[in-house]
C-alpha cells in the first residue's frame, strides 16, 4: 500500500522546496521592508500632530525632546531615529527619520515640515527589494 520514499523523490522534493523558497524570498524580504517604512509613516504623523497642538497651545513649534518631556508621544522607535533636522520656531519645524544601522531600512531617510502634506520620502530602502522583487516575477 505505502512504500518509503527513494532517494530520487527526497532530492526532487527538495529541490521544489528549495525552488519555492528561492521565488518567495524577494516578495518576503519586500513585505518586512514596507512593514518596517510604516513605523515611519505612522511616527512622523504622529509627531505632526503633537507639533500642531504644541503650536495651539504655545504659539510656537518644539524640539522632539519637548514633545517627549511632555508626553506626546509616546512610543520607542524600532527601525527608525527620529531627529530634528533645524531649531523650530513659530513657523517652522524640520523632523528626518532615519533608518537604524543593522535593519533592513538602514539607509532609509524620510522627513516632515509644516509645509508638506504627508512625510516626504527622500531616500528608499525598500527600493532595492522592489527591484529584486520585479525581476523575480515571470511574464
Amino acid at each position: 500500500m505505502f512504500r518509503k520514499l527513494g532517494l530520487l523523490e527526497w532530492v526532487v522534493s527538495l529541490g521544489v522546496m528549495g525552488f519555492l523558497l528561492y521565488m518567495a524570498m524577494p516578495k518576503w524580504q519586500a513585505f518586512r521592508c514596507r512593514a518596517a517604512q510604516s513605523e515611519a509613516k505612522y511616527r512622523l504623523e504622529e509627531i505632526r500632530n503633537a507639533e500642531e497642538l504644541h503650536l495651539t497651545v504655545h504659539q510656537t513649534y518644539a524640539t522632539l525632546a519637548t514633545l517627549r518631556q511632555k508626553g506626546w508621544l509616546k512610543h520607542e522607535p524600532t527601525y527608525y531615529d527620529f531627529q530634528d533636522q533645524q531649531a523650530p520656531d513659530q513657523s517652522r519645524y524640520h523632523i528626518a527619520a532615519k533608518g537604524k544601522a543593522g535593519t533592513l531600512v538602514q539607509t532609509d531617510l524620510w522627513e516632515i515640515t509644516p509645509k508638506l502634506p504627508d512625510a516626504r520620502h527622500t531616500r528608499d530602502a525598500c527600493g532595492a527589494f522592489s527591484a529584486a522583487n520585479k525581476t523575480s516575477q515571470r511574464p
